[in-house]
């Protein structure tokens, strides 16, 4: 039914004009990539969250490799290692890690 109704736009005027302009297909795949985005937003910042933590409470932990897995991921994520001794590492790799600081 919308379809033949916005067949021919300059039938159209006012608000019927807008909204048949703003179902395109153009428009839709944005709204679909943009609800893709706040899905994605949604999913990934909660997991992001608990990762966090659990690497924060396992640094702190009293068992060894427990405080060892934690530590390391706070590394990773911090990105320490490379960056502090930078000055080990070859020329080449320093400049392609330097792409990437």
């Amino acid at each position: 039914m919308m379809g033949v109704s916005c067949a021919d736009p300059s039938l159209l005027e006012g608000l019927a004009w807008l909204s048949c302009y703003l179902m395109t297909g153009k428009h839709m795949a944005f709204y679909l990539s943009f609800l893709t985005v706040l899905i994605l937003l949604a999913i990934t910042a909660p997991v992001a969250i608990i990762f966090g933590l659990l690497g924060a409470v396992g640094s702190r932990a009293r068992l060894l490799p427990v405080r060892l897995l934690g530590r390391g991921y706070i590394s990773v994520v911090r990105f320490e290692r490379i960056y502090r001794f930078n000055h080990l590492l070859s020329h080449n790799y320093r400049l392609i890690c330097s792409l990437f600081v």
